[in-house]
């Protein structure tokens, strides 16, 4: 007779190592490609970051310089001032700085007066025109304005020339940059090219333009400004591996003729 032996089926010990050593290796994986792409998206989130305030800067730059003024220049067929320009004729409004007030701190400038819109009015009472200043740092491109001051009689113009001069150096002492526009900027190149007068010794001739590394100061509006700015990945720079990025843009501003100064 035979006898039938009952046996149960089961995993080795050997079995169990094996597969939970292949698990492990698996699931390994698929951390390290969940952790690499992780990392990839937060870098390219950063860099579309970085690259949307860039953008948002150099629009404000350009809708800035769109709505800049400048006086009227003095009409060659009437000899007297007019009384709304003669505070500010033949002097400058519209400013290009390489250097702050330290010697320590380099720095680039814009600074020029603008209309404003009525939406942007706070106060019944209050000019439409603003100084506007773009200074560039080690902490990245800053934006600044302060509205024009007037008498409370408003019976002669405002000096602009000698408000924006305060202003100006208000801003250069400025220590600690604040409203900064983005801290990736590490370059901003404004290149000012001079107006042509509509006359036989400069209608053949080109424009001329100014290098950032000069100030320049014009008493009238420039016929465009060049505006190149640099930007960088800041976390990709700790690491040395960042690349310096470059956007440009060519601003046409309104002639003097056309200027909006009251």
């Amino acid at each position: 007779m035979t006898h039938m032996t009952n046996r149960r089926t089961g995993l080795t010990v050997l079995e169990l190592v094996s597969a939970l050593a292949l698990f492990i290796i698996i699931l390994g994986t698929l951390l390290v490609a969940l952790n690499s792409a992780t990392d990839i998206w937060t870098r390219s989130a950063n860099r579309n970051r970085d690259l949307q305030k860039v953008r948002q800067a150099l629009d404000l730059i350009a809708t800035d310089l769109t709505c800049a003024i400048a006086p009227r220049p003095p009409n060659p067929q009437n000899t007297s001032p007019s009384p709304s320009t003669s505070a500010n004729d033949q002097k400058p409004l519209f400013r290009v700085s390489t250097k702050g007030s330290m010697a320590s701190v380099d720095q680039i400038g814009l600074y020029f007066i603008k209309m404003l819109s009525p939406a942007e009015l706070t106060d019944s009472k209050q000019l439409s025109l603003e100084f506007v200043a773009y200074s560039l740092t080690t902490n990245g491109l800053s934006r600044y304005t302060r509205p024009v001051q007037t008498d409370s009689s408003r019976i002669s113009p405002p000096d602009l020339n000698n408000q924006l001069d305060i202003f100006e150096n208000a801003v250069k002492e400025i220590q600690t940059p604040t409203n900064i526009l983005s801290s990736a900027i590490v370059e901003f190149a404004p290149l000012v090219y001079q107006p042509l007068r509509n006359s036989p010794s400069t209608a053949s001739q080109a424009p001329v333009f100014y290098s950032p590394v000069n100030s320049v100061s014009l008493a009238d509006l420039p016929d465009f400004v060049d505006v190149l700015i640099a930007y960088v990945d800041k976390n990709d720079w700790a690491n040395s591996t960042s690349r310096t990025n470059y956007m440009t843009r060519r601003i046409t501003l309104p002639t003097a003729q056309a200027s909006r100064l009251p």
